[in-house]
Parts: C-alpha cells; sequence; structure tokens
C-alpha cells in the first residue's frame, strides 16, 4: 500500500476523517509514533507521524481509505475478540446546510459516533455547530 502522511493537527485527539483525508494525532511521550496501516490482504504500510506539539504526535492522510481502513479495524477486533463499538472514532464535518447534515450521516454510517465542526474567529459563526445540534437531537 502505498500512503502519504502529511503534519496534520495535534487536535482533537485519535483518527478523524474530514472530507479532504484523515488526520490522526496521538498522545504519546516517546521518541516517535508509528502508524500501521493494512490493506485488505493484510500488508501493512508503516508511517511516523510527522509532528509533535508537546506530547501529541500527528499528522494526516487520504479520507478515500476511510471505509475500508473500518472494515479492517472492524476485522481485526473480531480476531482478536474487541467490540470495535468500544473504539470512538471523530470526524469533523464541513460544508453548510444540506451538505454539513449530508457528512454527518455519511459519517455516522462509517461508525464515527463523534463529530466536530469548525469554527474560526474573530466572528465565531456558530451556525454549523448549531445545525449539527439540531440533526443530532433529531436523531
Amino acid at each position: 500500500m502505498s500512503a502519504m502522511i502529511l503534519p496534520g493537527s495535534s487536535t482533537p485527539l485519535g483518527a478523524t476523517p474530514g472530507p479532504e483525508g484523515t488526520n490522526f494525532a496521538v498522545s504519546s511521550g516517546g521518541d516517535e509514533v508509528t502508524l500501521c496501516l493494512f490493506d485488505g490482504d493484510g500488508a501493512e504500510t508503516r508511517l511516523v507521524l510527522p509532528e509533535r506539539d508537546g506530547d501529541i504526535w500527528h499528522g494526516f492522510t487520504d479520507l478515500g481509505t476511510y471505509p475500508r481502513k473500518a472494515e479492517i479495524l472492524a476485522e481485526h477486533c473480531a480476531a482478536v475478540g474487541r467490540d470495535p463499538a468500544t473504539i470512538e472514532r471523530s470526524a469533523g464535518v464541513t460544508g453548510s446546510g444540506d451538505a454539513l447534515l449530508a457528512d454527518a450521516d455519511a459519517f455516522v454510517a462509517l461508525g464515527v459516533t463523534f463529530l466536530t465542526v469548525g469554527v474560526n474567529g474573530p466572528d465565531y459563526d456558530l451556525s454549523r455547530a448549531e445545525a449539527l445540534c439540531r440533526w443530532r437531537d433529531r436523531r
């Protein structure tokens, strides 16, 4: 499997898929963190997370492979006897209006349980966060 990893963001922790890729952020006091990715045949690709902020190592990779990675994670969980539902998955949703809610629906269908929406100052328009909360409350 070929893959590329960019610096990404140190927040939020975990694997966070978004419309352009997946951000990985791991808390570790070690000298290096290696992300291990597996393809459908079990072939492994190792990627060293390229950036460190304090004890948070982080990197960003392509979202297009997220559904298959989630499937592989489920297969691995089955092999080791772990319920994949015990692994929290987070995603940043983008867009606005129907596109925002379509992103939320798509991520939930992939098993994501923690959705975030980005806001930037200085005006901090929270309308997308409010729409996401209303969507959540209707579910």
